[in-house]
């Protein structure tokens, strides 16, 4: 099956795609790398990377083109930075869930 994991460089997802990987899925990974490592990934031709923001409808759009499935893992967390800069926190969770 075709899936689109954003988040999917950070803790949770890496390890949701890890599973599907060995499931034998097609995955493709929205994350903007920013508290997620690509060498948490799989390297294989059946996970493709798309280093993007879910705020980004371009970038959206390429990963999710083709998903039968998005498990949608992408967040900004943490108490420090949400207090620290609310609205970018916010931005990232709302309008980051709604463009995806």
């Amino acid at each position: 099956m075709k899936t689109l994991v954003t988040g999917g460089a950070g803790f949770i997802g890496s390890n949701l795609v890890k599973l599907l990987f060995e499931e034998g899925h097609e995955i493709t990974v929205l994350d903007n790398l920013s508290s997620g490592y690509q060498s948490n990934l799989p390297a294989s031709r059946q996970v493709r990377i798309v280093t993007g923001d879910v705020r980004d409808p371009v970038a959206v759009e390429s990963a999710i083109d083709g998903a039968e499935v998005v498990f949608h893992l992408a967040a900004s967390v943490g108490n420090k930075r949400s207090i620290d800069h609310p609205l970018d926190d916010s931005q990232i969770n709302v309008l980051g869930t709604l463009t995806v």
